[in-house]
């Protein structure tokens, strides 16, 4: 009696270790980008900057990479003081170099907020974005506000929702592209919700959402 042939199925394509997968970005098949680095575009401030207002003094960004949250806001804000600074070192973008950028400077371990700076916007990496914003609103004074771009279901977890009555604002962004430095853009649209969550010293009894 002959055997019955039984049909192989084909495995799925298995996706390399350093690598994200398909739609985070459009098609990535470039390494993750370098210490979690992935550039915030000028879209992105627009959205925060057109509904929310920031009262007196600078902004620091303590995640800032090459400086393009910074260069955004003086589009937004030309007479804002900004300052940024970075664990690591990276090429500055163009308009940049007198925006206070300093590297080496490890946020998580600041224990004052700059001179300049009474509010803090950033785009933290986004392993360590908890740690971040928890950070932020034990530096802020009484009147700053700490505006934070992150996945939109970053506050989800059940483990944060201690943030929640400090949480005034949520800006939702949609689907923003980042893409990691020097990769190059090649259309396609992002496919990762992300959104502002601006966050203050004083507790709320509700949260305002708008969309952008």
């Amino acid at each position: 009696m002959a055997k019955a042939k039984t049909k192989k199925t084909k495995k799925p394509a298995r996706i390399a270790t350093g690598t994200r997968a398909f739609g985070s970005f459009g098609e990535m098949k470039e390494e993750r980008g370098k210490n979690d680095m992935y550039e915030t575009p000028p879209l992105a401030v627009d959205m925060l900057f057109s509904n929310q207002r920031f009262g007196l003094g600078g902004i620091w960004d303590p995640s800032a990479g090459r400086g393009a949250i910074l260069q955004a806001i003086k589009t937004a804000d030309p007479a804002r003081d900004v300052m940024g600074t970075d664990l690591h070192k990276y090429t500055r973008l163009p308009g940049t170099a007198t925006a206070g950028m300093i590297s080496g400077k490890d946020f998580l371990e600041t224990l004052t907020m700059p001179g300049i700076a009474r509010h803090i916007v950033m785009n933290p990496p986004y392993a360590d974005a908890e740690k971040h914003v928890r950070h932020a609103l034990g530096l802020i004074k009484t009147s700053g506000v700490v505006a934070s771009l992150m996945r939109l279901n970053f506050i989800a977890a059940k483990k944060r929702k201690d943030l929640l009555p400090f949480l005034h604002k949520v800006v939702i962004c949609g689907r923003l592209k980042m893409l990691p430095m020097g990769v190059e853009d090649k259309g396609f649209s992002g496919s990762v919700d992300f959104a502002w969550f601006i966050f203050g010293t004083k507790v709320v009894d509700s949260t305002i959402i708008v969309r952008a």
